[in-house]
């Protein structure tokens, strides 16, 4: 018995001393090691889908667009002059920045200058922040027109990137309102929806 249990014990030593234990033991570690980076590797991918998900930016605009008269300061021409343009208000509701935020009547993302002259062509917006612009009524006047039920309505876009280098529109769509003649108030537009989009 002793004997029996002498030459388990030897045997089992040799099979540890052997050159291919050491095979089994580099190709152990090996796929423990590819598991572990696998691991990291999904749960890092998983994490960045979720930071980029959260600090996604949403611009709007907000209403009322309200109509401003403002002189015009150009030589040799009367001062009594003035251009017409509606003022708003564009915030990023979203929780990440919104940057070079530029403006258009076509959804195709053109450049083109969108916001009045004084105004910046750009803007850059955190988490929150918000500004106030204007667009001239000329360029209003251009955006596409659509009646609802006897009311007008038009339709601009937002266009921004994210601090990935993500594309974003956002469609805006607004109703025109009447002035109040007796109240003297100036005619205005309601924003009626914001609809967000990634551009890819």
């Amino acid at each position: 018995m002793i004997e029996t249990t002498s030459s388990a014990l030897l045997n089992l030593n040799s099979f540890f001393r052997w050159q291919g234990w050491s095979f089994f033991q580099a190709t152990g570690t090996i796929a423990a090691f590819a598991i572990t980076l696998c691991a990291i590797f999904q749960n890092r991918k998983h994490f960045n889908k979720q930071i980029k998900t959260e600090q996604e930016p949403f611009v709007l605009a907000t209403d009322p667009m309200v109509l401003k008269k403002k002189r015009r300061r150009v030589a040799n021409e009367d001062s009594n002059s003035y251009v017409e343009q509606y003022e708003f208000m564009i915030k990023n509701v979203g929780r990440g920045p919104a940057l070079r935020i530029t403006g258009g009547i076509n959804n195709n993302g053109d450049n083109d200058a969108f916001f009045a002259d004084e105004y910046p062509h750009s803007y850059g917006l955190s988490s929150a922040e918000s500004c106030k612009t204007r667009i001239d009524k000329f360029r209003i006047e251009q955006m596409h027109s659509q009646t609802i039920k006897d009311e007008q309505r038009r339709h601009f876009y937002l266009f921004y990137f994210d601090q990935l280098g993500e594309k974003y529109i956002t469609t805006v769509e607004i109703k025109k309102r009447v002035a109040d003649v007796k109240k003297d108030a100036p005619e205005f537009y309601v924003v009626m929806e914001n609809i967000r989009e990634k551009i890819k």
